[in-house]
């Protein structure tokens, strides 16, 4: 390639050596400066080049991008503290990924309001007061706080399961999906209209592709029917840890029965 840009430029470099030994020294002064300079005007052009893409991208901006014809997201909550309120998290926005109509899009700021199971996105830095609610039937996944969300439209036998579930893969034939939910109880304090929120969690596994609910001890003998005795003995050897932290007991007593 570098040949090629010298041997369009400079045909006369690729005299035979008898032929330059016979050139002056100001002439070979004369060519050493007009390959700098050539040299120089192209980077320069693939600097210009550069530069012009990058203000194209700005022009275009990514205002005009397909996942930015969600509404307005707007909140009317009233709470007590910044703990308590609808998101995932909190309040603030934190760069995220989604999957929207295929295509990825990274280092967005997001967040995630369980009350309503909507994506919120602030499509644009410099204007942040600006917040979409994207459009939900449009959302593959989306990666936050570094959990990862898929969008679930599964309809099966007498159950159906839909919106953003957390996804945990455990291993080659089962994943955890967590269901993140608020329920929302509003209060008449000094005259306003106080918003409480309260967490909840459901969980169901994908085993070989089907999908089951998995929140009480008879779902796992109704899913695991051969794994009974030693369900029974995981209950009453992790019962505490079911009561703190009901996620990590549900993952470790997958762990247990599938070794």
């Amino acid at each position: 390639m570098l040949k090629n840009f010298f041997f369009k430029n400079f045909p006369y470099i690729y005299y035979s050596k008898k032929q330059t030994n016979k050139m002056s020294s100001s002439l070979k002064i004369f060519i050493y400066l007009h390959i700098l300079c050539a040299i120089s005007l192209n980077a320069q052009n693939q600097s210009e080049e550069s530069t012009l893409l990058q203000q194209n991208d700005k022009l275009i901006g990514i205002d005009n991008l397909s996942f930015t014809n969600g509404t307005i997201h707007i909140n009317y909550d009233i709470t007590k503290n910044k703990e308590n309120h609808r998101y995932l998290v909190s309040n603030e926005y934190v760069k995220g990924t989604f999957t929207y109509k295929n295509q990825k899009y990274y280092d967005l700021l997001l967040n995630y309001d369980i009350y309503e199971d909507q994506l919120i996105c602030i499509p644009n830095i410099e204007n942040n007061y600006i917040k979409l609610n994207l459009i939900k039937k449009n959302i593959d996944d989306f990666k936050i706080d570094n959990k990862h969300f898929k969008n679930l439209n599964i309809v099966q036998k007498n159950n159906t399961i839909t919106g953003f579930y957390e996804e945990k893969k455990i291993n080659s034939s089962i994943i955890l999906y967590i269901k993140h939910t608020k329920e929302k109880k509003e209060i008449l304090q000094d005259q306003k209209v106080i918003s409480e929120f309260n967490s909840a969690k459901n969980y169901i596994i994908s085993l070989n592709n089907e999908f089951f609910k998995i929140n009480t001890e008879r779902d796992f003998h109704s899913i695991f029917p051969s794994k009974r005795n030693e369900i029974n003995t995981f209950y009453k050897e992790y019962e505490n840890l079911e009561k703190q932290n009901k996620e990590e007991f549900i993952i470790k007593l997958i762990k247990t029965i599938n070794n």
